[in-house]
């Protein structure tokens, strides 16, 4: 099937993947993430949006996975936060062609309160020459009650630039940093630092691509509070309600950190 009778059919499928307040071991929110049908070329992510890059569709992918993640998610009646991912080009895009009605028509047949909502930066693309257009873009998505998010921090075009002009309200840690942090002295100081200007820019951090026990041991020690990666949960059709109770219980091991700042993920 073709990427432009997938968009047009409205065949698109959020699956759901949890992320997790560590420090009062429940469920903070869900990261929408798009599937194509099944059994075919562009069921996975990566295809589907390298064929819509191909073709120029790309803004008229995100906005569908955009509608959809939202649609899916006030289906199921769910609680607490989505993260829907956007990419700089598009939010530029959809800005430039909305303008202050932006927020209003991403939603366009949603029924989910913006509030809800966390807009996550995705970036493919160099974004420094757009900086005051996006500026305003994520002063328009917050004047209307949404949050914005900075996503695979510390890798490609996800930079400090970004960061320090955006003033995201969180900054997600690219997997990268955490793959084997518990035995890499070298990327646990590499957290460190970047925690330090999270907390100095009023941050908060989501650890992203927990998939051991031991590097989640690191994360909870560096007092990260919200993580995400397939240990925690993964992307699955239905959304979690509550932490599966073994590991809701070893996290429960550990008394939360007391009013943890919001640099080291703290609300």
């Amino acid at each position: 099937m073709s990427l432009a009778g997938i968009l047009r059919e409205r065949l698109l499928r959020p699956r759901f993947q949890p992320v997790v307040d560590l420090s009062h071991s429940r469920i903070y929110g869900h990261e929408s993430l798009i599937r194509g049908p099944v059994d075919t070329a562009l069921h996975f992510p990566d295809a589907l949006f390298a064929e819509a890059r191909r073709q120029g569709l790309h803004p008229q992918l995100e906005l569908a996975s955009f509608r959809a993640g939202a649609q899916g998610f006030h289906q199921h009646d769910a609680a607490g936060m989505l993260f829907l991912n956007l990419s700089g080009s598009a939010l530029l895009h959809y800005w430039t062609l909305w303008g202050e009605e932006m927020p209003e028509r991403l939603l366009k047949n949603c029924s989910l309160a913006p509030s809800s909502i966390i807009v996550e930066l995705t970036e493919q693309d160099p974004l420094s020459e757009h900086m005051g257009e996006l500026s305003s873009a994520f002063a328009c998505l917050r004047a209307h009650g949404m949050r914005v998010a900075l996503d695979d921090y510390g890798v490609g075009n996800s930079n400090l630039q970004l960061w320090a002009e955006m003033q995201p309200d969180l900054v997600k840690i690219d997997r990268y940093f955490f793959a084997g942090i518990g035995q890499d002295e070298r990327k646990q100081n590499m957290v460190r630092a970047i925690l330090k200007v999270a907390q100095h820019l009023g941050t908060t951090i989501v650890a992203e691509g927990i998939e051991t026990a031991e590097d989640l041991a690191v994360v909870r020690e560096l007092d990260i509070r919200y993580a995400q990666g397939w240990l925690l949960g993964r992307p699955e059709e239905m959304l979690l309600t509550e932490l599966a109770p073994p590991l809701r219980d070893s996290l429960r091991l550990r008394p939360p950190a007391t009013a943890p700042a919001r640099g080291v993920g703290g609300t």
